[in-house]
């Protein structure tokens, strides 16, 4: 499903703008003249159109509607920045609302640049909730709606305006992030008088248990120092002072000024580096406990003190020791019910895969492989492939060009093998530092050309940084992302492992992204993810091995195909071979990187080796000369020795087989006379 798109609507008037934001698929509200309120007798929730007809009846009425644009039905969801500068933002929010569409609402010159709206393309249907965000401004999301460009602002130094226009951006995972946090049960900020209303309420004033405020100031404290964002922090800590407080542990006002002692002192302590803030955004402390009174406000008092109380321990050993047994398998009980009943509610999913013997062994599959020919197959229709290796043996590099093959923008075929085309969208997910994975496809392409840059556009969808979706904590929530964002593409490239999930040494983490890899797969997406090694020891100095992949064995259990890519960081020769294959294993191949090109050719260690040898002739080739033919490595070089031994080993396979003989060398006495051995072809 294609982004909702913003038209440039510079110079149309209110009728026709509202028609051309019909025309680009945004759903139009008619706003009374002078107000920001829907014209009498129009429901915001659910009379917002984008019928031409609807529009043209409305604006007919009154050519001086105003102009709503609703969010939720548009696909939309807008971060309305109001008491902040983006330079008073947390770094990383600040940067997520930099990639929206901007509509300013204050002219120039005014006493905030950065107020507006942020709009980005939501298509999960955010709600009104701001969560992190709501100690600088409002979300708009759910059934809410914008006043757009050109309705006449309400206030003399107002003024709606696009800063820019056409696609509208996704959602950055920073902000969907924000927004993750708030509680579907969350209501707006109390108002300054409400906050001094709440922290003056007498029944907030009490102090049973004044000790019990130690627990959140040192939670926040060690929160910050452990790397917690303050901004995250604050609304967090405030709500659970703010129910002690009601529960009648401590004074309102008392925890709010210790906790704001702490909240500055952590900015205090900041040296600004790496662009972390070191001074809070205006009235941020404030803001965030307005919306933390608020969201406790209306708790029952008696329930949080029922709460603190079975939290308190009573001094009895042994009773609070079987307090805290029972509390512990109350949990496990509930888990596993919570399982059962999860378990439950999935039965009849997919219950279309499920087919009588005979259909399965007949059913019609293409079986020719993605990249590979008859038994010697890099990549097999529907499995999985893993391609990894130590850093900067081209990893990216090889599934770029891999990628380009399959969109028909190279030669369908790299490192001597075939590649499948397909005319189905690819999904890169670019995690792993993004800008290097942008300039390393900028090497490969020409998007000057007309041709090339509509495959771009029409066929490759780049996912910037990590997905909003944990692929091992809700992999098939992740395969429906997958699908969403990609178009329904054929093929997802995961670069890289490492940045999709946390824990991968853990076999829980690594079933999940098992799980997920399958669904994709059941969907009818393909499947590549870039990975590791184990770091090489002394006694493990070429980590080449199957078991050797970093993390859990599920990482790899599911794979079709896993390809390692081993040799010196920056190297231009690299050794490409198969860990596990669904045929015929295939090399090692030798792959050449040019690197200024981003081109990369491959050739057959043994192909090589006796086309050396037949060169040779009669002479024969000895272990320097093949390791110079096929590495371009002298003695001297640190990758020698391992590059002989990889020599050696195939030059002796060949002379078993008798398609080369060996001729021992000789050590040469005092005055020299040393030969050393060679392999002649038979």
């Amino acid at each position: 499903m294609f982004a909702p798109r913003v038209p440039d609507v510079s110079g149309l008037s209110l009728r026709e703008t509202a028609l051309a934001y019909a025309e680009a698929g945004l759903y139009v509200l008619p706003l009374a003249p002078g107000t920001k309120v829907p014209h009498r007798g129009v429901n915001y929730s659910t009379d917002s159109s984008c019928d031409p007809a609807q529009i043209t009846e409305w604006w007919d009425e009154n050519p001086d509607f105003g102009i709503g644009l609703h969010m939720k039905r548009s696909r939309l969801v807008a971060f309305d920045l109001d008491s902040a500068t983006l330079a008073q933002l947390p770094p990383e929010m600040a940067e997520g609302l930099r990639a929206g569409l901007v509509q300013r609402s204050r002219r120039a010159g005014g006493d905030n640049p950065d107020r507006g709206h942020y709009v980005f393309f939501d298509d999960f249907g955010a709600s009104n909730a701001a969560g992190a965000f709501g100690s600088f401004g409002e979300v708009r999301g759910g059934n809410a709606y914008i006043v757009v460009e050109p309705t006449p602002h309400t206030k003399p130094d107002g003024e709606y305006r696009w800063l820019q226009t056409g696609d509208v951006p996704d959602l950055p995972a920073v902000l969907r992030a924000c927004l993750s946090q708030a509680s579907s049960k969350e209501v707006p900020p109390l108002s300054h008088e409400e906050l001094q209303a709440f922290l003056d309420d007498p029944a907030h004033c009490h102090a049973d248990s004044p000790g019990r405020m130690k627990g959140p100031l040192e939670a926040f404290v060690n929160g910050v120092v452990g790397g917690a964002s303050i901004h995250e922090m604050t609304p967090k800590t405030l709500c659970w002072l703010f129910r002690e407080s009601r529960g009648g542990a401590y004074p309102a006002v008392e925890a709010m000024v210790a906790l704001q002692t702490e909240f500055l002192n952590a900015f205090a302590s900041r040296s600004g580096g790496a662009g972390e803030r070191t001074a809070p955004g205006f009235n941020e402390f404030q803001r965030a406990a307005a919306w933390a009174a608020a969201q406790v406000k209306d708790d029952d008092p008696d329930e949080l003190r029922q709460r603190m109380d079975r939290d308190a321990l009573t001094g009895d050993l042994d009773a609070d020791v079987e307090r805290e047994l029972g509390k512990l398998r109350v949990r496990d009980r509930a888990k596993a019910a919570y399982a059962e009943e999860k378990a439950r509610d999935r039965l009849m999913v997919n219950a279309d895969r499920a087919m009588d013997g005979l259909a399965f062994l007949t059913e019609a599959v293409d079986e020719t492989p993605l990249w590979g020919e008859g038994d010697r197959t890099l990549w097999a229709p529907g499995e999985g492939l893993m391609i990894c290796g130590p850093q900067g043996v081209g990893k990216s590099t090889i599934v770029q060009q891999l990628m380009l093959a399959r969109l028909g923008l190279t030669d369908p075929e790299f490192c001597g093998l075939p590649v499948v085309v397909d005319e189905r969208p690819i999904l890169y997910l670019a995690m792993d530092r993004p800008p290097q994975i942008r300039r390393s496809i900028n090497r490969m392409v020409n998007t000057a050309d007309e041709n090339v840059a509509a495959v771009l556009k029409r066929q490759l969808v780049v996912w910037k940084g990590p997905p909003p979706v944990n692929a091992a904590e809700a992999p098939e929530v992740f395969a429906k992302w997958v699908a969403m964002h990609g178009r329904d593409p054929g093929l997802v490239i995961v670069d890289s492992l490492k940045d999709l999930a946390s824990g991968l040494g853990e076999d829980a983490v690594g079933s999940g992204i098992n799980t997920a890899m399958q669904t994709v797969l059941a969907n009818g997406t393909e499947f590549i993810d870039l990975h590791h090694q184990r770091k090489a020891t002394a006694d493990n100095r070429k980590p080449d091995k199957l078991a050797d992949v970093f993390g859990s064995t599920w990482l790899t259990s599911g794979m079709g195909s896993v390809v390692l890519v081993w040799g010196e960081a920056g190297a231009p020769t690299v050794e490409l071979s198969h860990l596990k294959q669904p045929a015929a294993p295939v090399g090692p191949l030798i792959v050449n990187h040019s690197h200024g090109q981003g081109l990369s050719s491959a050739n057959d260690l043994g192909v090589m080796l006796m086309q050396l040898a037949v060169q040779a002739g009669a002479v024969g080739i000895t272990e320097k000369d093949a390791v110079a033919g096929v590495f371009q490595l002298e003695e001297h070089d640190t990758d020698y020795a391992p590059a002989k031994k990889r020599v050696r080993r195939r030059l002796d396979k060949f002379t078993r087989e008798g398609q080369l003989t060996y001729t021992p060398g000789a050590k040469g006495g005092s005055g020299g006379g040393g030969r050393p051995a060679t392999w002649v072809v038979v």
